[in-house]
């Protein structure tokens, strides 16, 4: 848990050696495998990270940890076609956690899979509904620079910013275009 909490911080290195330290006791723990792949791969190593993944997709191919890995390693390594079509088969195999959802929203919208993004973006909603104010906004951020439909951006920004907590709602509306707060009527 405390390496979990670092990693969070961003103190990527003593998660990862912590990761480390526990898998020299628990070698067969996949959930910590994949923790500590995702540490190297953040760290720039990836071939410590393969040798986790490897070893991790060993012991439990379709565990969602596993699944979602692959698709960060396949992306970080500019192999977004093949990291989209893992999430996919993740997906529609009944496959999915946090990280493989957020995955998918974000290969779907770089690839320009852009029915996909919006469906992942419901998905994740549904999944984890505490995340339900940011993907409103992504979903306003979609609609207004990909699809050009700014009264369904509007739509989403105002849904987005209606579900966000106080500091949430001051940090999206930074990130707004000026004209589009005007719009909402929520800063001149």
């Amino acid at each position: 848990m405390i390496a979990d909490e670092l990693a969070r911080w961003g103190d990527w290195e003593n998660a990862t050696w912590i990761w480390e330290s526990v898998l020299a006791s628990r070698p067969h723990v996949v959930a910590i495998m994949t923790n500590a792949a995702r540490g190297h791969a953040t760290l720039g190593r990836r071939e410590q990270a393969r040798a986790h993944f490897e070893r991790a997709r060993r012991l439990q191919p379709d565990a969602p940890a596993v699944r979602s890995l692959e698709v960060l390693l396949l992306a970080r390594d500019g192999e977004d076609a093949k990291a989209l079509a893992a999430v996919k088969a993740a997906l529609a195999a009944g496959i999915s956690d946090f990280d493989l959802l957020n995955a998918a929203v974000v290969l779907g919208w770089r690839t320009g899979d852009i029915p996909f993004a919006l469906q992942a973006l419901d998905m994740r909603s549904a999944a984890f509904p505490e995340t339900r104010a940011k993907g409103e906004m992504q979903r306003g951020t979609i609609y207004l620079n990909e699809l050009k439909d700014r009264p369904r951006a509007l739509q989403a920004f105002r849904l987005g910013l209606a579900l966000a907590e106080a500091p949430q709602r001051a940090g999206f509306l930074q990130q707004l275009p000026p004209e589009v707060r005007q719009e909402l009527g929520a800063v001149p």
